[in-house]
């Protein structure tokens, strides 16, 4: 119950403190890791794990976002794989490995079809296959692939829609389809 709790509280602070790099939801999505190792519960490891590469995402320390989701598939990788791929997307495409980027915002989306497209399935509560698809899309341009990227812009922003899930939309209105519309001047 604990550790349900702490995932739950630092989810909380997440989503009120996520500009800053509050210490207080790290320190509960460790000590749920913590919980969670002894517990032998990899997706509530990957939940936590999930919350903390957010929340250095959001603060642009991408190479501590990146050795984070690394750790995550060092533990859970042979019980989880191929989940590192939903962490690693967006973090490889900010340092500029826009090869892995691809390669890894593609496993993911593998992964969704699955019926991975729950909203609590991570420590940050969106929808996962949106999130694989704003790296796809921002990564079509900046690879200098406009039409396509244009075309997917315009169907993910539908999709998004479609779902309704508020956090999931300005997720990828945010990180991925304002700012391709606006560098293609779109907008």
């Amino acid at each position: 119950h604990e550790m349900y709790l702490r995932l739950s509280h630092a989810g909380t602070m997440y989503h009120i403190k996520s500009s800053e790099r509050d210490p207080q939801a790290l320190a509960e999505y460790s000590r749920a890791i913590t919980i969670a190792k002894d517990l032998d519960d990899h997706m509530s490891i990957l939940r936590a794990s999930g919350g903390i590469t957010a929340i250095h995402t959001m603060n642009a320390d991408y190479i501590e976002a990146i050795k984070v989701a690394r750790q995550f598939d060092d533990l859970c990788g042979a019980k989880l794989p191929n989940a590192v791929s939903r962490m690693l997307s967006h973090n490889l495409h900010y340092i500029g490995d826009f090869d892995g980027a691809m390669r890894h915002a593609n496993i993911a989306l593998e992964m969704a079809k699955a019926g991975v497209r729950g909203t609590l399935n991570n420590g940050a509560s969106y929808d996962q296959r949106l999130s694989a698809l704003s790296t796809v899309v921002k990564t079509l341009w900046v690879q200098g692939k406009l039409r396509e990227a244009m075309d997917r812009l315009d169907s993910v922003l539908a999709e998004a829609v479609n779902l309704d899930h508020a956090i999931s939309t300005c997720l990828y209105l945010a990180v991925s389809a304002c700012p391709t519309a606006f560098g293609m001047r779109e907008v």
